[in-house]
């Protein structure tokens, strides 16, 4: 499976070029995972963001849509907003965000 890779700090300021480059992403048949491991910082606009991304991806029929280690203030701002990283059985390197431990 092939991956995209977002570049782009998600903040409120790259949100536009980001939902754009995610619509992008998710026109397709089959869709590809994200890779998050560029991101270097996140703000809840980048957040909901990912979570219409991963949602798309699910409806799509895939159920863990991100890769690649987080940069630690990703991870913080994700766990900070009350959100935790759900791994997927056929890889560590899969993984989906989860809110309180449940599916959204």
């Amino acid at each position: 499976m092939t991956k995209t890779e977002l570049t782009n700090n998600m903040i409120i300021e790259n949100a536009s070029e980001t939902a754009d480059k995610l619509k992008k992403w998710s026109a397709g048949k089959k869709i590809d995972r994200l890779d998050l491991s560029s991101i270097e910082s996140i703000d809840l606009a980048g957040i909901q963001l990912l979570i219409s991304a991963q949602i798309t991806a699910e409806k799509k029929g895939l159920k863990y849509p991100y890769q690649g280690l987080l940069q630690k203030a990703v991870y913080e701002k994700l766990a900070g907003s009350g959100f935790t990283l759900a791994a997927s059985d056929e890889s560590d390197e899969y993984y989906a965000i989860r809110r309180n431990s449940s599916e959204f």
